[in-house]
């Protein structure tokens, strides 16, 4: 992102004072600074009234840039970079796991260790602290909800599981029986969960999908595609199933309304074993098995799949939390204790980001004085 000096003087000696606008429209005074920070794109309207000398600055924050109109018209964008950075390790190395929550209030619970596993962990943004351990041991298995109100379903012991247990910060607890699948996937909250997918105990990959509403499960829409070893996000009833395997590894995702499944947009990479967090329309998928190990990781935004940022650690049957702009993954095969986190960056992407525009004729002709940015 461009640089400039907040404390350069406008005018006749005038110091600029900054307001960061939010919203999606502003109307300019002479001799001030705008901050644009909204995720689409902000329209500054240069004053009516100008005297020779006046200055206007700008400056772009958020992902949506920024347009200038009136005496002159120019259009400036900006976007969101995200990088993968190392966080604290699990304290217990496991693969195909299952969690919830978010990048600074997560939780890992299940999974595999060279032996079925019990063990719950709680990610505080820093570091893995030792939870209450499932009261069955399961991998394979779903979940979905929060830190302190965690879901965990189905799954595998020496056979394929229904078991459904719930997580209250301390403790679980036993609850309604889900079907009996492994390798399923999941969203939600603990009072709204859904759980769609995933082997039964034939072993054939389903379509089947549940709903939970703290009580019991109820039957939801099919999935168009019946799959397995796929990434789950979003709610109950704005669902997204992503990838996985049925026969072969599957490009495609499908949003769920709380009632059927329709088609979403196909993933660059088709990929097995993945893991995935955010919304319908800001979902993000990572990881997973393509002919090895993936780092890949693609963010969708309702409509396309994108690549993002490639995970350090290439890993599958891992598992993740959190949104788009603050994922977490952890776990997994090819670094069973290895946890990252998905932060992100603004960087321009038009040729400046931020600009000095000079009124040379008052009230009525405006030029750009200085620009920065990052070509």
């Amino acid at each position: 992102m461009g640089t400039f000096e907040c404390c350069r003087s406008a005018g006749a000696g005038v110091m600029l004072p900054w307001t960061e606008v939010v919203g999606v429209s502003q109307l300019c005074a002479v001799n001030n600074g705008y901050i644009a920070n909204n995720a689409a794109r902000v329209e500054f309207t240069l004053p009516a009234t100008s005297a020779v000398g006046d200055v206007v600055r700008i400056a772009g924050k958020g992902a949506g840039g920024w347009r200038v109109s009136g005496k002159e018209t120019r259009t400036y964008y900006s976007q969101f970079l995200r990088v993968w950075i190392v966080g604290g390790n699990l304290n217990t190395a496991r693969e195909q796991l299952a969690g919830c929550g978010t990048q600074t209030a997560a939780l890992s619970f299940g999974g595999w260790t060279g032996a079925v596993s019990a063990v719950t962990e709680e990610y505080d943004g820093a570091a893995w602290a030792a939870g209450g351990n499932l009261n069955t041991a399961r991998y394979r298995l779903g979940g979905c909800g929060t830190q302190n109100a965690g879901l965990s379903f189905g799954g595998y012991i020496a056979a394929v599981s229904n078991i459904t247990e719930e997580y209250d910060g301390t403790s679980w607890a036993a609850a309604a029986n889900f079907l009996l699948r492994y390798y399923v996937a999941g969203c939600g909250t603990q009072t709204a969960g859904l759980g769609f997918g995933g082997y039964d105990g034939t072993p054939a990959i389903q379509p089947h999908t549940r709903h939970y509403d703290g009580t019991v499960w109820s039957a939801g829409g099919d999935l168009l595609t019946a799959r397995a070893l796929h990434a789950g996000a979003g709610t109950q009833v704005a669902g997204l199933a992503v990838s996985g395997f049925n026969a072969s590894n599957l490009s495609t995702s499908e949003e769920y309304n709380g009632v059927a499944w329709a088609a979403g947009g196909a993933v660059n990479i088709a990929r097995q074993g993945l893991a995935g967090c955010g919304t319908q329309n800001a979902g993000l998928s990572f990881g997973g098995y393509i002919a090895a190990n993936s780092l890949v990781t693609e963010e969708y935004d309702g409509t396309t799949w994108i690549y993002g940022a490639n995970l350090n650690t290439a890993r599958r049957y891992l598992s993740g939390c959190g949104t788009q702009d603050a994922g977490l993954s952890f776990g997994g095969q090819g670094g069973t204790n290895v946890t990252e986190e998905y932060i992100g960056g603004i960087q321009s992407s038009h040729l400046n980001d931020c600009a000095e525009l000079l009124c040379v004729i008052a009230d009525t002709s405006w030029k750009i004085l200085t620009e920065q940015g990052n070509q």
